[in-house]
């Protein structure tokens, strides 16, 4: 089954282990792998056969992305159905936007 998808990320400017640019490079190399439109920044819509659940965790193990400063959200946008990585600020403004959301 081939799912659509929307990212959104921050990544945070500060240098925690791994610079700003690694961490968003190694990130995007994640992103790209799946053939997405990110014509605008942070931001990219795709297509994959991989569930929300395992693309949030390829976008995180195999990139530079620190949870602990950075912020991605992976928007099934066809279920509205929504996985985040990352400190959400506002989580319930955010789950009353879609039909689920799980934080990882």
């Amino acid at each position: 089954m081939t799912y659509k998808y929307a990212i959104s990320f921050r990544i945070d400017t500060e240098t925690h282990i791994h610079t700003y640019s690694e961490r968003y490079s190694t990130f995007m190399e994640q992103v790209r792998k799946t053939g997405s439109w990110e014509e605008t920044t942070s931001f990219a819509l795709t297509t994959s056969t991989e569930t929300i659940e395992t693309l949030v965790d390829r976008l995180y193990f195999q990139s530079h992305f620190n949870a602990t400063y950075d912020l991605m959200i992976v928007v099934d946008i066809e279920r509205g159905v929504a996985v985040t990585k990352g400190k959400v600020e506002y989580p319930a403004t955010l789950g009353s936007k879609l039909n689920k959301l799980a934080q990882k």
